[in-house]
């Protein structure tokens, strides 16, 4: 739904990811479908406390692992890559 939506808008339109946020990869994932902010809520709830700080590393190690220099740069490069049904 996020890239759809980043897709149909061309993304000017702000999207908010939220549900199922619980993990670097998971908040990359929608980050990289559109999302240009994350609610962790239901994430910090199952994984605890500690679980922004871990998704907020892991989000970096993942920009230096690809040459990311900005979080925005994140944000929609593999909208084009889902389909909704």
């Amino acid at each position: 739904i996020i890239a759809h939506i980043f897709t149909k808008t061309n993304g000017s339109l702000p999207i908010f990811g939220v549900g199922g946020v619980h993990d670097g990869p998971s908040a990359v994932e929608k980050m990289m479908a559109g999302a240009s902010a994350l609610q962790v809520v239901t994430g910090i709830r199952g994984e605890g406390t500690h679980m922004p700080g871990r998704t907020n590393k892991s989000i970096l190690e993942f920009m230096d692992r690809q040459g990311v220099k900005n979080i925005s740069e994140l944000v929609g490069v593999e909208a084009h890559t889902y389909k909704v049904a």
